[in-house]
């Protein structure tokens, strides 16, 4: 019987390295590729012990590729001052870079995110709308684009966190410096920060670099057929109220919201993390993941 294996993968992409942890039991499995969100990188889908959902998915025969995006995790060089990149760099440049070279081995792709992963997809797909076809499903866990609900920690983080101490950081560091101060495990450019700061106000989304209007584009655009998927106490960051208006925004076609909580039979009342780190997900809502994949 197979067992689930892992390997790292480097793409020479431009003036970059981009880490791809590929874990998997046979190479023919289908193809899913997981992009992780803000301040974060590929290492919330997985552990080297073999833990999380990467690892869970591919013991059920999927071939997962986990991306850490371009400056973050294992890629480099690491985001720096010198980090002159934005996220209109990662959706027109990064993401279809990677799906081509998936493309190559798999003839179709299931796409899961974490949080500002989920919009980060969509864009591309919004602006790429050629690789529709190639997509699946799309698995999106708390993935939101802008924050409108108005409960203290809500509040503390896009008026304090993020919009005071983070560009106050970039300012004096000339990038984020998420962390060594503590607000994420993964580090930003400035401009990718400053631009996500934009969508997740109530804004219209249009792209600050080159005036794209996704929100106009997207709004008949059929996509894959889509989990949305948040937990109860996702109070900030992935809120029920956020997550359904990002669904409500992004094209029409099959489209699916879940909140995660005790009372609706999960095994615990989830938050933005531990909706991917409990160790419980793997006989709670990851089956029921694996379901909607499969269906």
């Amino acid at each position: 019987m197979n067992t689930v294996k892992q390997e790292s993968i480097f793409l020479d992409f431009q003036n970059y390295k981009l880490h791809l942890r590929k874990i998997y039991k046979n190479e023919n499995d289908p193809a899913v590729l997981m992009v992780h969100g803000a301040i974060e990188n590929g290492k919330i889908f997985y552990t080297k012990k073999n833990k999380g959902f990467a690892p869970f998915l591919a013991s059920k025969n999927y071939c997962c590729y986990v991306i850490d995006l371009r400056g973050r995790g294992e890629s480099s060089p690491l985001v720096s001052k010198d980090s002159k990149f934005g996220q209109t760099q990662i959706i027109c440049e990064d993401l279809p870079f990677i799906l081509d070279e998936l493309l190559k081995n798999h003839s179709s792709i299931t796409l899961v995110a974490h949080s500002w992963g989920g919009v980060l997809l969509n864009s591309f797909l919004c602006r790429f709308p050629k690789y529709i076809d190639k997509i699946n499903t799309c698995i999106y866990f708390a993935s939101k684009r802008s924050i409108t609900v108005n409960n203290l920690q809500a509040i503390f983080y896009m008026e304090i966190v993020w919009r005071v101490i983070c560009p106050l950081l970039s300012k004096i560091y000339g990038y984020l410096p998420a962390k060594q101060f503590g607000l994420g495990s993964d580090n930003e450019s400035k401009l990718t920060h400053y631009e996500s700061l934009l969508w997740a106000r109530i804004l219209p989304w249009i792209d600050p670099q080159d005036s794209f209007d996704y929100g106009s584009a997207i709004k008949t655009m059929k996509l894959p057929k889509t989990l949305y998927l948040t937990g109860i106490k996702d109070m900030a960051l992935g809120h029920p109220i956020d997550v359904k208006r990002f669904l409500d925004e992004s094209g029409v076609g099959i489209k699916k919201s879940v909140v995660l909580s005790k009372s609706n039979g999960n095994k615990n009342d989830y938050d933005h993390i531990n909706i991917l780190t409990s160790k419980d997900s793997v006989n709670d809502h990851f089956l029921e993941v694996l379901k909607f994949i499969e269906e």
